[in-house]
């Protein structure tokens, strides 16, 4: 996440030549300048919408700070300096949220500059800051392999993502090619369109020598939006003499497991050859003084070798090379993997949050599998530990199992290994019949709220958040906000509220536009100054929201019309058409199911 701070304090000493359009004259009283916080993107596309979360501070005599409540905002951008693009008064705790939409406009391109301008107790300061443009549309370009026949058909997809709505883009025009040396094109371009998941395909062909290389290329039609695939090459295939494959007989097996491999040898036509000598694995080998018969394939091609598979790993997949030779045909290798495991069952966990929080509940989510993947279902576990609340908990079909549990405040107790000790850290042991797995819990000391939210969300509704705080915290506001992250790594607010102190639950609305995975974060706002403190956070998914449908229920000389999934008051109109003339209107619309709320025979 992307934050910006920005110190405005209008101090005497600065010269007033010094200050350029930041200069304002400050009247006399306790209000001597102003301080400003600013959370949010310096990076937007063209069609965008930018969406700032400001704290505003009023600087008393020149020294002490405190939230500046009821101060106005107005931004002013380059592209449109007529009026404000936005404004905004901030509420007690010195809060505002700014958000504007970026214009689609095909002449913007680069940046533009932006001005925030502050007024509180006659006191008027001004941000100025650039904000970079990116283009509109995001295109992504694959292909399957990086290797081809010299000539063949080279198959390619992707898609156009519209940046400003992170929705793909339907229609949009594209044009792919392949390109040689010195961007030279290999074959004629294609022009194609996107369908209405923002998908396309191509096939064009790869160049006709051997030992070439190429890129493909594919750009929206102003050419601002561009996805290559570099690096792609020609060569002729090696068709091998033989082709050996080994199966075992047994997929997971414990470590120092002799296990038997089925193995068969044909010719690349697909034809058995008899009478191939099998070597590797745990083949016997002859010496001079003590010769061993070899090992050979039958009529049919086939054989059976045995391999003792040895590894030190709790879990990991094995490697065998298996050999054949056949005088006439030639040599061949092949390869023979098994997954080997020192335990029954397989343990993966996670901890609400990222971390517990001492002095609060908190969840630990807990999955076991076999180790060939399949999921252990109706098993009891039990979760104990030194700081931890002993808990039990049963696996659902899925083998997924999730334990409440509360860690104790106060100084860790010393680990008697070392391994897993300190303020970070809690060991715990987690008990599946009679296998025992130790657990080294993150733990976050400085976390004061516990966040949580129903785990998918609803693009354009409000949404839940319930907050459990530790005692230093229990009558302070939290802010509570909503971040998306937009490109990985990236995190940026998209909604924010306050709730007030003592409060356990607040609403907090999710943009129609914030789509896929989210976090939901709580900061307490402490003292006078509504300084921000380290809370918690939980993930959450959001998915798009569904339409309004009428419901349409056939009575007697009657039709009863519903409105179901509205968000609020809404209305819909209800055509009652003859027969023939409404089964004519939905051939037209190709369907009752383009009709939001349908159609009945009444």
């Amino acid at each position: 996440m992307k934050t910006l701070i920005a110190l405005l304090a209008l101090l005497a000493a600065v010269p007033a030549q010094a200050q350029t359009n930041m200069h304002r004259e400050v009247p006399k009283g306790e209000v001597t300048g102003l301080e400003m916080g600013i959370e949010g993107a310096l990076r937007v596309p063209v069609g965008g919408r930018l969406r700032w979360f400001v704290t505003v501070y009023e600087v008393v005599h020149g020294r002490a700070l405190r939230p500046a409540a009821d101060a106005t905002l107005s931004a002013q951008a380059s592209f449109h300096r007529k009026d404000p693009v936005a404004k905004a008064v901030t509420d007690a705790n010195g809060h505002a949220e700014l958000f504007f939409e970026v214009p689609a406009d095909e002449k913007l391109s680069g940046s533009f500059e932006l001005g925030v301008k502050v007024r509180a107790k006659q006191v008027t300061r001004q941000f100025d800051v650039s904000v970079e443009l990116a283009p509109r549309y995001r295109t992504e370009l694959e292909v399957d392999r990086q290797v081809f026949e010299p000539g063949e058909p080279v198959f390619a997809w992707g898609r156009v993502i519209d940046a400003a709505r992170e929705r793909p883009a339907a229609g949009r025009p594209v044009r792919v090619e392949a390109l040689g040396a010195g961007r030279r094109p290999i074959a004629a371009g294609l022009s194609l369109k996107t369908d209405a998941a923002g998908f396309f395909h191509a096939t064009l062909p790869a160049p006709a020598e051997a030992g070439a290389r190429f890129d493909l290329e594919a750009a929206t039609g102003d050419g601002a939006a561009v996805a290559k695939q570099t690096g792609l090459s020609t060569a002729r295939a090696k068709i091998p003499a033989l082709v050996v494959r080994g199966v075992p007989s047994s997929p997971v097996v414990a470590p120092g497991t002799e296990v038997t491999v089925d193995v068969v040898v044909r010719t690349a036509d697909g034809r058995p050859v008899p009478r191939a000598t099998l070597t590797g694995l745990s083949i016997p080998k002859g010496t001079e003084a003590k010769p061993v018969p070899p090992v050979l394939t039958d009529v049919n091609g086939r054989a059976r070798v045995p391999w003792k598979v040895n590894s030190s790993g709790a879990l990991v997949n094995v490697m065998g090379e298996l050999q054949a030779v056949r005088e006439g045909f030639g040599t061949a290798g092949g390869q023979v993997m098994v997954r080997v495991s020192r335990r029954e069952r397989v343990l993966s966990w996670a901890v609400e949050g990222g971390a517990l929080i001492p002095g609060l509940p908190g969840q630990i989510f807990v999955r076991l599998n076999h180790p060939d993947g399949r999921p252990v279902a109706g098993t009891e576990l039990r979760l104990e530990g030194g700081r931890l609340a002993a808990a039990t908990a049963r696996t659902d079909e899925q083998g997924a199992a999730v334990f409440e549990t509360t860690l104790a405040a106060g100084a860790p107790a010393a680990a008697a290994d070392g391994g897993c000790a300190g303020d970070t850290v809690a060991a715990a042991t987690l008990y599946v019949e009679k296998q025992e797995d130790e657990l080294c819990l993150p733990v976050d000391p400085d976390a004061t709220v516990r966040v949580r939210t129903a785990p998918l969300l609803e693009a354009g509704r409000a949404v839940e958040v319930r907050l459990q705080r530790v005692a230093a915290v229990a009558q302070a506001p939290i802010e509570v906000a909503l971040l998306a992250s937009p490109v990985p790594g990236r995190w940026l607010p998209v909604a924010e509220t306050v709730a007030a102190g003592a409060s356990s639950r607040v609403m907090l609305e999710v943009p129609a536009d914030a789509l896929g995975l989210l976090w939901v974060r709580a900061r307490p706002l402490i003292g006078p100054l509504r300084h921000e403190v380290r809370g918690g956070g939980t993930a959450a998914w959001s998915a798009p929201g569904r339409a309004p449908r009428l419901q349409l229920t056939p009575g007697k000389g009657e039709v009863q019309v519903a409105l179901e999934g509205a968000r609020e008051a809404a209305s819909g109109v209800v055509l009652a058409l003859p027969v023939e003339a409404g089964e004519q209107l939905l051939d037209r619309l190709e369907g009752a199911a383009t009709i939001p709320g349908g159609a009945c025979r009444c």
